[in-house]
């Protein structure tokens, strides 16, 4: 696996050259042109993925004696404005090239679950520093002092990789439902989906299986999320198959998302009990009908697994300080929030 991972660093080191070369991502061609100045494309890009915590003075300081640069030791402002040349998407296409590559060189040590790979998809919320453009372009949240900027983080995590197959940071005022509606696309058959009880909604479990390959799911839903669902709760079966009825919200949600379906549209989901050690019963909804291959009895152990995906915002959080920001601009926030992602998956 040492050669592999040699490959990919050097993949990477390829890329970053690439983009420097064709001066992608960045506002003007003109700009990093200067291979030799102090904060050069290769400099700056080494710099906000190193994850610059403490005060920016002091990181620069430590940087560039890192390097055995020291005296090429600039500014506060110079780094800012360096940084305001390069497009926050650098960092995301950086972190889209790692997962390709480690799909390349790594799939046969890929862990999976019955031949799937297993994401736990979650959503967050992370505070944001508090600027006029960061709160147009995030929105804010209240309490009954005051209201303050935060951003959505929502992220698809490999469980048992613990690679993020995707994570991006959105204004607070989307809907962890809604986002999802857009992501299904990024996963394919090969992926099983645990979702929290957020999530199960008519046009969610249709999007999943109106892929071309459809993909599977596990959700955890309320006792009460319609009429079919809570009649099941109430009733003494563990494993039975329902079918839900769209109803005039849904073919609107849909519609909107450039389906076309009618009121009263029938589809199937398997709902399954799942009793925990407290005593309380937790209902899953899925798409795994064959139950020959995926009994009753696994449910509850392949629920437990998307405790991975808290385990991952733990140490987005509190491990490298995601909401610790070394920048104020809407850009800065954004560079380094997949800068921390990227690093984390190259950790992985």
């Amino acid at each position: 696996m040492t050669d592999t991972n040699l490959a990919i660093i050097q993949a990477l080191r390829d890329f970053i050259d690439d983009v420097h070369e064709k001066k992608l991502f960045v506002e003007n061609e003109n700009h990093f042109t200067v291979d030799d100045s102090k904060l050069n494309f290769h400099r700056l890009v080494s710099f906000i993925l190193n994850l610059p915590k403490k005060s920016v003075s002091l990181e620069i300081e430590e940087f560039f004696q890192v390097i055995g640069k020291p005296e090429l030791s600039c500014t506060k402002s110079a780094f800012t404005q360096q940084r305001s040349k390069l497009s926050y998407e650098f960092f995301c296409a950086l972190n889209s090239k790692l997962l390709e590559e480690n799909r390349i060189q790594n799939s046969k040590f890929l862990k999976r679950w019955k031949g799937f790979i297993l994401c736990g998809v979650d959503g967050s919320t992370i505070n944001l520093v508090d600027k006029p453009d960061v709160r147009e372009f995030f929105g804010t949240q209240s309490n009954s002092h005051t209201d303050y900027p935060m951003g959505r983080i929502m992220c698809i995590y490999d469980v048992l990789n613990h690679v993020t197959v995707a994570c991006d940071l959105f204004p607070v005022t989307i809907s962890e439902r809604e986002i999802i509606k857009h992501w299904i696309e990024i996963t394919t058959s090969e992926h099983l989906l645990l979702y929290d009880r957020g999530f199960p909604s008519f046009a969610n479990f249709f999007l999943h299986d109106q892929q071309e390959r459809p993909v599977n799911y596990v959700m955890r839903a309320r006792p009460d999320m319609s009429k079919v669902v809570a009649h099941f709760a109430n009733s003494k079966k563990r494993d039975t198959i329902l079918t839900l009825r769209a109803n005039n919200d849904n073919v609107n949600d849909l519609y909107k998302l450039g389906y076309k379906i009618k009121k009263g549209m029938e589809l199937k989901v398997r709902a399954i009990k799942v009793k925990l050690s407290n005593g309380e019963t937790e209902i899953l909804l899925t798409n795994l009908f064959d139950r020959m291959a995926y009994p009753t009895s696994i449910f509850k152990e392949l629920y437990f697994k998307r405790w991975g995906a808290e385990t991952n915002y733990d140490v987005q959080k509190n491990c490298l300080q995601l909401e610790c920001f070394s920048g104020t601009k809407v850009n800065s926030i954004l560079q380094e929030f997949y800068a921390s992602v990227f690093i984390c998956n190259l950790q992985s």
